[in-house]
């Protein structure tokens, strides 16, 4: 790169509130700029975050600030920037707003990831990888960008999947080879579970019958509120498997004949392995590249768990697959034709050139 020792700052959080979605596909960024050649830094806003960040390799500088409330930290956010003579701010959170970005577009180029298209962002480079843009009014917001430039008059729009920003576990993965008879199912819940997902899933494969020859590996993230309950009713049925700290998550997919899995950017990992899926939402921005995963004939939709009877639905569907394994193939094959896994070094080789 033309740029040595070029170092990306990345703003983000992460929490048992809002999960660790928005620091996993930061840290995939940051992984593809150290790979060609540059570093980067953290700037979060609570202290816990520092050693899932560190186990990673990176540093990470806590503002001791409000994740929820950017406004709080401009002024001495603003201070760090000049101090450090801050050269590109990478921005991922759903609480910007246009004065938090307009402040410190005065003192950096500035990029941001966007998954809600609420407004015309005032930045330099504008990250949108969504299958499915969460907004219907970002159609319309659209034209307020020409075409390849924002309102700084800078190269701005990154769309679509080949910018979905994954791990590099899943920049070569094999085509999957479909088997016969699904024997693992892989339960994804996300950093988080607020409404108890994985343990609703747990449950009910544990009380009925028809699934006692398959095995349930379910994966508890790091604020799963149920790891140790999980773990009890693991202990108590042999057909749920309990997983902590996963580091070959692509190992994982790719062991799994069928998943049942929440829609954050789980579902790209999930698409990158070819691993036929159930996908069911916990939150609002989550529901558009479900239900087009859906349409597109690349996942299944399991409904909302925020409503009544979700498991019912979800389990209906995972019936589905498990019956058919013409239908499991066609899927795997459509889901690693989505996507390749190489968006992280797209987006990075993007960064290094503003």
């Amino acid at each position: 790169m033309e740029r040595n020792g070029f170092t990306l700052y990345i703003r983000a959080d992460g929490n048992e509130r809002i999960g660790t979605g928005h620091i996993m596909r930061c840290l995939a960024i940051a992984q593809a700029i150290k790979r060609q050649g540059g570093n980067a830094v953290f700037l979060v806003a609570e202290e816990a975050l520092e050693p899932l960040i560190g186990q990673h390799g990176f540093e990470a500088v806590c503002l001791k600030a409000q994740w929820n409330d950017l406004e709080q930290e401009l002024e001495g956010l603003a201070d760090l920037i000049r101090q450090e003579g801050i050269p590109v701010l990478l921005v991922d959170s759903y609480y910007v707003t246009p004065r938090y970005l307009e402040t410190l577009g005065q003192y950096t180029k500035l990029a941001y990831i966007d998954d809600l298209g609420l407004c015309a962002y005032p930045v330099d480079l504008l990250i949108r990888y969504g299958l499915c843009t969460a907004s219907a009014a970002l159609k319309s917001r659209s034209a307020r960008y020409p075409a390849g430039q924002s309102d700084r008059g800078c190269p701005c729009i990154l769309e679509g999947r080949r910018y979905v920003p994954l791990q590099n576990q899943f920049s070569a993965v094999p085509r999957r080879e479909t088997a016969g008879q699904a024997a693992r199912i892989l339960v994804l819940t996300g950093g988080t579970d607020p409404f108890h997902a994985a343990l609703g899933i747990a449950e009910y494969a544990a009380s009925a019958e028809k699934y006692r020859g398959l095995v349930f590996d379910i994966v508890c993230g790091r604020y799963n509120p149920d790891y140790e309950r999980l773990r009890e009713l693991a202990m108590e049925n042999q057909q749920i498997e309990v997983h902590r700290n996963v580091t070959d998550m692509a190992g994982r997919m790719q062991e799994a004949d069928i998943a049942i899995t929440a829609g954050g950017t789980t579902v790209y990992e999930l698409c990158a392995c070819g691993t036929p899926s159930v996908c069911y939402v916990m939150a609002d921005n989550q529901m558009p590249n479900a239900r087009a995963l859906a349409r597109e004939g690349l996942m299944l939709y399991g409904g909302d768990v925020r409503q009544g009877h979700w498991q019912e639905e979800v389990f209906v569907r995972l019936d589905r697959l498990l019956a058919d394994a013409g239908l499991r193939k066609e899927m795997a094959a459509g889901m690693q034709r989505l996507v390749d896994g190489k968006g992280a070094d797209r987006i990075a080789r993007a960064l290094w050139r503003l």
